[in-house]
């Protein structure tokens, strides 16, 4: 839509949509003069710009919902922090840094720099350092939270009246012994795995949603995947801050359903809602989206690419 986000997400809060979205991504601008949308009066407006659609994201984010913010200043990251601090239904999970390669410089000599300093920048070899990276918070919101598998566990041990070494027993040691690694599945600090959880429900002679749990919890203390992220930049468009086409779809799979509802009040040149619809025709998924823009040029090219992507 060619509106203002928080024009739009009001009016989605009217409509009833509170609580719809699963998956909301903030690419605002970052008050840098990239271009004449990315300029404010003051740090202070701007910060309250941020508030606002901060605000407006919790109230139409749905409970155990992702939300993305993106920024390139880490003292800037610091206010969003402060901004968001009194958001109370939204965690703070995880910084992430977009590591980005250039391994060519822009005449096409090969950047001594890269895979040394692996984007960033050695200025005059002293000790400052031009920071080719760009950083992501990530949040969940957190509404009467519970660990799905954790209650399952719970209810089926009362249930046949096993003990934790009958659920233990289910995956043993190299050697045979059993271990205490079903401890903390139990407590709901960690997710089984989907081996651990396929045998518990053979024990429990339930059916594996394994799929359908794990997408409605996040675990803080998921370790499979990297909070650095190796993308080179994107040049997809002109647009001046762009970002990669597989960094959006690599995200959406981890952090969509098939039936996932996203949001973007900020979609730029695009590249999220193309990476939606491209991750779509992979898997047969039927991911819906609304997005928001207010320049006429990035809305009609939008608007181009994604019929071209139909």
């Amino acid at each position: 839509m060619k509106q203002d986000c928080r024009e739009g997400m009001n009016n989605l809060i009217k409509q009833g949509y509170s609580k719809y979205f699963d998956f909301i991504e903030l690419d605002p601008p970052y008050n840098i003069g990239k271009d004449k949308w990315d300029k404010f009066k003051s740090h202070e407006e701007y910060l309250e710009f941020i508030k606002e659609v901060m605000e407006l994201s919790n109230q139409l984010l749905s409970n155990n919902g992702t939300l993305f913010l993106w920024h390139n200043d880490i003292n800037i990251i610091f206010d969003f922090m402060n901004v968001c601090k009194n958001t109370n239904d939204l965690k703070l999970v995880q910084m992430i840094t977009w590591n980005k390669h250039f391994k060519y410089n822009v005449n096409g000599e090969l950047n001594k720099q890269y895979e040394f300093l692996n984007g960033y920048i050695q200025v005059s070899q002293n000790r400052s350092y031009m920071l080719m990276c760009e950083y992501i918070m990530y949040f969940i919101k957190e509404e009467n939270k519970k660990n799905p598998f954790s209650t399952i566990i719970k209810q089926k041990m009362k249930e046949l009246h096993l003990k934790q070494k009958d659920v233990a027993n289910l995956q043993l040691s190299k050697n045979g012994n059993c271990t205490g690694w079903v401890s903390n599945k139990i407590k709901g600090e960690q997710l089984p795995t989907p081996r651990q959880w396929m045998l518990m429900c053979n024990l429990f002679n339930i059916p594996n949603e394994y799929d359908k749990l794990r997408y409605t919890y996040n675990s803080n203390k998921n370790t499979d995947r990297h909070s650095v992220w190796q993308y080179p930049m994107s040049k997809e468009t002109k647009h001046k801050t762009e970002k990669p086409l597989q960094l959006y779809y690599d995200m959406f799979e981890v952090h969509t359903k098939k039936d996932s509802k996203c949001l973007f009040p900020f979609v730029g040149s695009g590249n999220n809602i193309i990476s939606l619809l491209e991750l779509n025709k992979y898997d047969d998924g039927e991911r819906k989206y609304i997005g928001y823009e207010t320049d006429d040029k990035w809305f009609d090219l939008i608007n181009k690419r994604i019929e071209d992507s139909i």
